[in-house]
């Protein structure tokens, strides 16, 4: 029989399967439901693999909450420049400040803004990664924009920077390279 506190294996219930192990079959979205749920002494250790204090802890579990976002939306096909998050989640307003991130409120039943467009969901994707390649992407784009059109006629660029929610082009700039120095 498998001790207390450990899942036996779905085809023998004589075999036990540790956590470490069940956790490779899990799928993104289920570890982060599964990170919410931790006892604190368990998500200690957690932070502390991704240098977060275990004061931060719910600032770091508000993170994987937009970062699941980002990746579900990117892997189903969503068009990326008009990205948000959901009103569901909460943002903790450690992570808000710590990011200077600018969230908003688009209706439904939150009172609290809660809605944060690409620029600040980048910032968030920032505290884990690096940006910078993706900095190199967007200055590709930017500066064929500015090849290819006119800025008499259309300015494409700022259209672009005003739907991901980037004040300017040096702050988009500026939130890839300091992904690095971002860290809890």
């Amino acid at each position: 029989m498998q001790p207390p506190g450990v899942t036996p294996y779905h085809k023998n219930n004589q075999v036990a399967v540790p956590l470490w192990v069940t956790v490779q079959t899990l799928d993104f979205g289920t570890l982060i439901k599964m990170t919410h749920y931790l006892k604190p002494a368990d998500m200690t250790g957690i932070l502390s693999d991704f240098n977060f204090k275990p004061s931060s802890r719910f600032a770091f579990l508000s993170a994987l909450d937009v970062i699941k976002e980002l990746r579900n939306k990117c892997a189903h096909g969503f068009l990326i420049e008009r990205f948000s998050t959901p009103e569901y989640i909460k943002l903790n307003r450690n992570l808000v400040t710590k990011l200077s991130l600018d969230p908003y409120h688009k209706g439904g039943n939150s009172v609290f803004p809660s809605r944060l467009k690409l620029f600040d969901s980048l910032k968030v994707l920032g505290m884990f990664v690096d940006l910078r390649p993706l900095g190199k992407i967007f200055k590709s784009l930017i500066y064929q924009n500015n090849k290819n059109f006119s800025k008499n006629s259309y300015d494409l660029n700022s259209r672009i920077l005003q739907d991901i929610g980037a004040p300017s082009y040096k702050a988009l700039k500026a939130a890839c390279v300091d992904s690095v120095s971002n860290r809890w």
